[in-house]
Formats: C-alpha cells, structure tokens, sequence
C-alpha cells in the first residue's frame, strides 16, 4: 500500500475529485485504466480460486518478477500481461494482472457494489469498510430464504479479490500498482475489509473516470457485452469508437465470435448504429462503430421493466455499511437498529459527491446513470439444495441452452425507473429462469 505522505496527498486528491460531481443509489466511480483491465472475464467457468498459505519469500519472489508491488501467492492464480504494442490506442503502456478474475454476473453485482460503498465511507473510514451482509442482500435484493448461498459466493469474491493484484503502467509515466484487498475479516454478518489502493489510485492519477451504476449494466446481455460496452465507451471520440481489434480481444479475453456477436447484439438494442471494418487483405485489424448518440442505458433498463418489485424489509437489527467500531463479538450481537442509527448520517451517504476531474468531467461528457430492479424468487428449497441446482447450470448438458436464456436481457433482469437509493436489483430472477428444467 502507499506510505503515509503518499496517502495523504492522495486522500486530498481524491476527495477534492470525489466532490467534484454528485453521485447517488449504488453509482461508483472507476478509472478507465480499471475498465480497461481484464479484470472480469466473459466467461462463466473461471478458474477456480484456491486457498494459498502465506509465505513471505514466496510473495515477494512473485511480486518482484511482476513487477508488483504487493501480492499474495494462491496456487491457481493466473497472470495476464498486456504490453504497449496491444494496448494501441490507449494511454497505457503494460497491464499486468495477478490473481482470479471475476464473471459477469454475481461477481460482478458484489464488487461494483463493494466499491460503491467504499467510495461512499472513504472521507470517514478510509480504505476500511464494515459491511452487514444483510444490507448487501438487500441493496442487490437477493432472496433472503437463500442468504446463505449469496454469502458463499460473495465471500468466494472477498476472496478472490484478496489473492488479486494489479499493475496499470501510463505513457505519461504514472502508475498504478496495489493489491485489490489486503484483509477481510467475518464475525457472523459483519464483514470489515481492509481494500488496497488500486480503486482510489486509479480515480486520482488517471485521466478519465466514469460514473457507473451496476444495476443499469445488468440490463445488458451477461458476458462479452456487459463488460465490452465500458471499453467500447473509453474508445468513443465524437460518437465514433475505433479501435484494434487485436487490442479488444486482449481487453476482452474473447473470441472473434464473441466480440462480433456482442456488437450485432449492440445494434439490435439500438446502441450501434453501423460498423465500419478495416481489412489488411482478409483479416479485420479495426473496427469502427458509430454510437448512437442518443443511446442512454438508464432508458434502455427502463424501458426494459416489466414490473417492479420491492426490496425485502431491514431485519430488526440494523443494517449498514457504516458500522461504530464493535470491540467484541458480544457487543456486536447486541447492536440494535436505533442506537445504530444514531451513529449513522444518512444524508452523507445518499447525497455525497463523487466523480472525476471537473475537466475530464466536461471534456468527456460523463452522463449521470439511474439503477434497476428485478423480480423475485419463488423455489423453496435449502441452502445445500440450492447451490446443487445452482451449480447444474454449468455442468448439465442443457447448460448452453440454459445460458442463451438467462443471458437475454429480459431473463437477466427487471428495470424500474424508481428512486436512486431506494431502488433495487433482483438477481434471483436470473437464477430462478436458469434453474427451470432441472
């Protein structure tokens, strides 16, 4: 992590940039480096994270033929690198990732919502965050009888980004260059994480940040689309995005297949107008697309909602992502709703600011966005039962049928057009579709 001056100057940077536009409900800000970064991946079958034990030389030995500046060895771990001749046309000259990526869907609903709340503590809490799992079910209106097959997945993400570092190298000689997550610690529903620098770093020292809402992207088609659409918008000079497609593959760690199906996808929602190709002999080495300027996704996710649902009710007690240091175990079971509250001020977290550099923010355009929601699970079955039926998606024969279906926006989620804060996301829905049939 960066020393003590270092963190200051970027803890007033950063809080200079953070009120330099008003973000509300579940929007985040993130750097484009960070957008960029293959960081979550298409598909569904990662690999798969396993446990490493700490080991000092073993850390720094990896950390060091990196590049890195701290890392944390797991036995599957992957490596990308990404060097300047396939980051053309960008101001980046070498990505490096460490670690496990994250998928499209679950993993990427807890970890945008994860830095939406650490952004929206940073002026009180720094880089620590304490998190009742309870208010993330219900701020990603998850489906209470199953809490504990999305604590498991969301603890496998805790986890995931623990053992995940990152390295973002600038022309202009800037760097990026921390661990995702340095500690996470659990005492029943309450999670404190200790975050690394990489998602303030990044807001202060790159030149262009985007606000992003989740729960407007999971309108989007899950996989290749979801996260091409953020990279596409980094590329978008004057309602024309051109760029390698070597690079986007790279970006992307997708096919050929993929990348052209997700910008036909594009086009039927009306966000692509046409795409130009540029060929040397047979091959396609750039792409253009013509954006349809009038293209908002806070539209596209309202007109895409059938019917709105409402959130599950606070449990008695209270759930919040500012918690009061709780000293013991004893004391944190008997922290109840009123007198948390009182310790709590609201209004800081609905209305704080946050955004890019004022300049970045007029040059670029950044459009404010609004959150979804989606509808409710009906199975009752247990945990166990739930994780297995989960689990069948990816490994029954059906499983490539199923997925064409629980891809399409209109299984993958519901939008209402509703308050920003009060709003929320059904992901069970997704599930729910997926698992007819088995």
């Amino acid at each position: 992590m960066n020393n003590n001056n270092e963190l200051t100057e970027i803890y007033k940077t950063f809080m200079d940039v953070y009120k330099e536009a008003k973000v509300s409900g579940n929007q985040g800000v993130w750097a484009k480096s960070l957008l960029l970064l293959s960081m979550f991946n298409p598909a569904r079958n990662l690999q798969k994270y396993a446990v490493g034990e700490s080991n000092d030389i073993a850390n720094l030995e990896k950390a060091n033929s990196l590049g890195l500046r701290s890392v944390e060895v797991s036995p599957n771990a992957v490596t990308i690198h990404i060097g300047e001749e396939e980051l053309g046309g960008t101001p980046y000259k070498e990505f490096v990732f460490y670690g496990y990526q994250l998928n499209t869907e679950l993993h990427f609903v807890f970890c945008h919502d994860l830095v939406s709340k650490l952004q929206k503590t940073y002026e009180q809490q720094g880089s620590d965050l304490v998190v009742d799992f309870q208010l993330v079910m219900r701020d990603c209106n998850l489906d209470t009888k199953h809490t504990g097959f999305y604590k498991a997945a969301f603890i496998e993400v805790l986890d995931r980004m623990f053992y995940s570092s990152a390295k973002i190298v600038m022309k202009d000689g800037g760097e990026i260059n921390d661990r995702f997550i340095y500690k996470r610690e659990i005492k029943g529903d309450f999670i404190h994480i200790k975050f690394g620098d990489i998602f303030t770093d990044s807001v202060v020292k790159d030149t262009w940040s985007k606000k992003i809402d989740w729960k407007d992207k999971m309108a989007l088609k899950s996989g290749t689309p979801r996260i091409l659409f953020d990279k596409v918008e980094m590329f978008n000079a004057y309602g024309e995005a051109r760029f390698s497609v070597k690079t986007m593959l790279k970006l992307c760690e997708c096919s050929s297949k993929s990348l052209n199906e997700a910008i036909q996808y594009y086009k039927e929602i009306g966000y692509v107008d046409d795409v130009i190709d540029v060929r040397r002999g047979k091959t396609i080495v750039e792409k253009t697309l013509i954006i349809n300027k009038s293209f908002n996704l806070k539209k596209f996710a309202r007109d895409n909602a059938p019917v709105e649902r409402k959130a599950p009710a606070l449990p008695d007690v209270a759930c919040a992502s500012i918690l009061p240091k709780i000293e013991n175990s004893a004391e944190q079971g008997s922290v109840k709703k009123d007198s948390l509250l009182a310790n709590i001020d609201f209004l800081a977290e609905t209305e704080v600011s946050l955004a890019v550099k004022a300049y970045e923010r007029k040059k670029s355009g950044v459009v404010d966005v609004e959150p979804v929601n989606v509808p409710e699970m009906t199975q009752d079955m247990s945990d166990e039962e739930y994780r297995m039926d989960f689990d069948s998606i990816f490994t029954e024969p059906k499983a490539l049928v199923k997925d064409t279906q629980s891809s399409s926006p209109e299984q993958a989620v519901d939008v209402v057009d509703a308050d920003a804060w009060n709003t929320t996301c059904d992901f069970n829905s997704w599930v729910n579709e997926s698992n007819k049939g088995n």
